[in-house]
């Protein structure tokens, strides 16, 4: 978890801030754009969830989410204030059953994951999808 992860759970850890912090980061990482991708109500995997807006975002959308993070103590933390489940798992190995899932995101996660685990993740998610 890194200096500015910790500084947002502490502020985003209470209900009123929460909805703050939701809709500010909606707004700035177009979220209104992977809405109209998606059909609503579709499970969606969020790979790389970190403090969660995003799912949190589209479940009051309708969305049926599951959030997947590998950071085991923000994994832990956030799942006490967030309104869905959130898995402390590897992306290369998600031990969802095969098509569990209707669509994957990935939202500003891709580019932290090792160039050479790509093809690995990215099959890995074809299995779940």
């Amino acid at each position: 978890m890194n200096f500015l992860d910790k500084i947002f759970l502490t502020l985003i850890e209470t209900t009123p801030t929460k909805e703050v912090f939701v809709n500010l980061h909606a707004s700035s990482r177009n979220l209104s754009v992977v809405q109209d991708l998606i059909n609503n109500g579709q499970k969606v995997l969020d790979v790389g969830c970190g403090l969660g807006l995003t799912g949190e975002y589209l479940t009051k959308k309708g969305f049926s989410v599951t959030g997947v993070e590998l950071d085991t103590a923000l994994a832990e933390r956030v799942n006490n204030y967030i309104s869905y489940e959130i898995h402390n798992k590897n992306a290369a190995h998600l031990e969802y059953e095969d098509n569990s899932f209707d669509s994957a995101i990935f939202m500003y996660v891709f580019h932290h994951i090792p160039i050479q685990k790509h093809p690995e993740v990215l099959k890995e998610i074809e299995r779940i999808l």
